[in-house]
């Protein structure tokens, strides 16, 4: 589960659906705005056209909150982002959940670039 300060509320859905802001992949869509908040919210959005049944909706739900836990550190603050799951998704292993999640996140330049000391 996500800790609380990264969960987006349903109150600032609207706002994030509006932005034009948007990144594309073939399993997944990414939208984000910039807002005023100390750290960035993290919505998911898995259709019942994407997994027909809750189970599988559930599941792939999970599987994105625990692909992005391991990223939260590196993610740039005062960021509202939604992840779409497409039904290419659906038959994903976690191991590549993980990849394109980080890919999408990175594209979006939502994440702060590791420094090597």
């Amino acid at each position: 589960m996500l800790p609380k300060p990264y969960r987006l509320p349903g109150s600032a859905l609207a706002a994030v659906f509006k932005s034009k802001n948007i990144i594309q992949a073939p399993t997944l869509s990414l939208k984000f705005i910039q807002t005023k908040t100390k750290t960035s919210r993290l919505g998911f959005i898995v259709s019942p056209k994407t997994a027909r049944l809750a189970v599988d909706r559930n599941r792939l739900k999970r599987q994105l909150r625990h692909a992005v836990c391991p990223l939260l550190p590196q993610l740039k603050s005062n960021h509202d982002i939604l992840l779409f799951a497409k039904k290419s998704l659906v038959k994903q292993t976690f191991t590549s959940i993980q990849a394109v999640v980080k890919t999408a996140l990175h594209k979006a330049k939502l994440l702060n670039e590791k420094r090597s000391s």
